[in-house]
């Protein structure tokens, strides 16, 4: 809520109200001047710096999605580093600023954690679980930001459809070729979401998936991986001297499941990675054409994104709390207490 400062009996505005009406006014005044362009859409992450080869791991360059990770990484440190600073010394009655927000998620997020995993394992999952939910999130939300895929590097193009550049004082802005002639330039954006990058959501699925794999093996030990290959019946079909058809064929079934177990943890990796990869790019692109097209509408599908962006982050969490849960509850009797328990 915007300040309002009473001085000599009278009411006047805070500056927080006439700077929002600036940008506001700013806003309309060089979408006069120059008007919006609709995004060069690129699936791959755009490179920011030459590549540079490294053993093993091959060609490396930074591009803005990664660029915009460690950004998020920081700002997340920064806020650890604020809401210990909040606590430190007996902590908060009533704590207010980012550290009641970081304590409100903190707070909802481990009862949720307990609640589906149980007491035995919530301290074991909280940490991958709210890692993921905190980080996806701050990087869905990041796509909001002034400047997010609009301000980078011009660079010359050769082929396809670009843009002119028109001098704005020290910096160049990108605007319509005149009516039958093709522009030769377009912008490599210094800022793009991470979620909108393959290499991005594959990373935190496969993060997600070899962890639930480990708690897997913790909570059943060696007899967690009779889900993928289970030959037991098979190995004591032998050992019969009398087999009817149902013994014969049970066997084979336990083998197919197993196989059957093995695919759908790939196809998991497969859905995490392109659940968010998809929603996240598609409304990207979404908020990038529609800006083009009318300039205040794209404020109602920023609320819009505002939603997806944290459904989307908070399904990737829950995904990954229930498979972890569902890896303790497979095999051994470790994972059998208190799966559902309350609190």
């Amino acid at each position: 809520m915007a300040e309002v400062a009473e001085v000599k009996g009278k009411r006047r505005v805070g500056f927080k109200r006439w700077l929002i009406l600036g940008f506001i006014i700013l806003e309309i005044i060089l979408a006069g001047l120059y008007p919006p362009i609709p995004p060069a859409v690129e699936l791959a992450a755009e490179p920011l710096t030459d590549t540079v080869s490294i053993p093993i791991l091959g060609d490396v360059a930074l591009t803005n999605t990664i660029l915009t990770v460690f950004i998020a990484d920081i700002l997340l440190i920064l806020a650890a580093i604020a809401v210990y600073r909040a606590y430190q010394g007996g902590g908060l009655q009533a704590p207010r600023g980012i550290a009641g927000v970081f304590e409100m998620i903190v707070e909802a997020m481990y009862n949720l954690v307990q609640s589906v995993a149980g007491s035995k394992w919530a301290r074991t999952f909280f940490p991958l679980v709210g890692t993921i939910l905190i980080l996806v999130l701050t990087v869905n939300f990041m796509k909001l930001l002034p400047g997010m895929e609009s301000i980078g590097f011009v660079h010359e193009i050769h082929e396809g459809e670009g843009y002119d550049l028109q001098a704005f004082g020290p910096v160049s802005i990108l605007a319509e070729p005149a009516e039958g002639e093709t522009g030769h330039y377009n912008i490599i954006p210094w800022f793009r979401p991470a979620s909108t990058d393959l290499n991005f959501t594959l990373s935190i699925a496969l993060v997600a998936m070899i962890s639930v794999q480990i708690i897997g093996l913790r909570a059943g030990g060696i007899g967690y991986f009779e889900k993928f290959a289970n030959f037991r019946n098979f190995i004591k079909m032998w050992a019969r001297e009398k087999l009817g058809a149902f013994d014969i064929l049970m066997p084979f079934i336990d083998i197919f499941i197993g196989i059957l177990e093995l695919i759908a943890e790939f196809a998991r990796i497969i859905s995490f990675t392109f659940r968010l990869f998809g929603s996240m790019f598609a409304g990207a692109v979404l908020l990038g054409v529609v800006g083009s097209l009318f300039l205040f509408v794209q404020t109602g599908f920023l609320f819009l994104e505002i939603f997806f962006g944290g459904v989307q982050a908070f399904v990737f969490a829950m995904l990954t709390l229930v498979f972890l849960t569902m890896a303790t509850q497979t095999h051994g009797g470790g994972g059998h207490e208190e799966p559902h328990e309350a609190h």
